[in-house]
């Protein structure tokens, strides 16, 4: 179920055991051939699989396309802001959901520079109140949860991992 296709009283009514699910994402740098939404459009169209298969059982947010990738700044057309900014946003959105009166909450990650940040988000949650500590939260990135089928070799891929553009 799509987040953001309900109204106020929908969601103050909705299952709170649900689990929200918020994906990461990125604007910034792909080489010379990509995009600068590449990582938007890879995790979207991720969670619009997870959205379509586990439709009883989630919630899904819209894509978070601003990511932490001040490594990027060097290239023009990478919009970021810096970690600790990112941790702000993550735990903010988080601190919504919850209440909002749900429980759990997955943060479907499209970027590896979110990576610290977001695990950043989580642990100072959770050190700041026992709300979030008694909250199922948690962060993966796609590629990892899918590394078995995304292995190079049942694909043709020259590159041991996926990689970066």
């Amino acid at each position: 179920m799509k987040y953001g296709d309900y109204c106020w009283v929908d969601i103050e009514q909705a299952d709170k055991d649900k689990i929200v699910v918020l994906p990461l994402s990125s604007m910034e740098q792909h080489g010379h051939h990509a995009p600068l939404l590449t990582d938007t459009y890879l995790v979207s169209a991720v969670a619009e699989g997870v959205e379509e298969r586990l439709r009883d059982e989630v919630y899904m947010l819209p894509t978070l396309w601003l990511g932490a990738s001040d490594h990027h700044l060097d290239k023009p057309g990478t919009v970021s802001v810096p970690n600790h900014v990112y941790t702000l946003i993550i735990k903010n959105m988080v601190r919504s959901i919850a209440k909002a009166g749900f429980k759990r909450v997955f943060l479907l990650n499209g970027h590896g520079g979110n990576t610290i940040p977001g695990n950043q988000a989580i642990k100072e949650l959770t050190d700041e109140s026992d709300v979030y500590d008694k909250m199922w939260i948690a962060m993966a990135s796609y590629w990892t949860i899918a590394g078995p089928v995304m292995a190079p070799e049942r694909h043709g891929m020259e590159s041991k991992q996926l990689s970066h553009a």
